[in-house]
């Protein structure tokens, strides 16, 4: 969910392959934006998700809050760097 007290906020989720999988202008109410309009929304596959948040006027600047509510706990990834010389 995009919520914004001024702003009417635009949410766009993309795939694992930069394509958009959904996208919403006001379905939280109020100029708000939530995907999916209702209930959960469960992903195709493992992999990186990116979540595009805007506006609907492409000018407007001002404060947002995005909330991301998760069904499953999501398990820690190891971060992996190359031994240093």
């Amino acid at each position: 969910t995009l919520e914004s007290p001024i702003l009417d906020t635009y949410l766009t989720l993309l795939g694992t392959d930069g394509k958009v999988l959904a996208e919403d202008d006001d379905s939280a109410g109020n100029l708000n934006s939530r995907i999916p309009a209702r209930g959960f929304l469960t992903l195709p596959q493992n992999g990186v998700y990116t979540i595009e948040v805007s506006t609907f006027n492409e000018l407007a600047t001002g404060t947002y809050q995005l909330q991301l509510e998760l069904d499953a706990p999501i398990a820690p990834q190891p971060i992996t760097r190359p031994p240093t010389p």
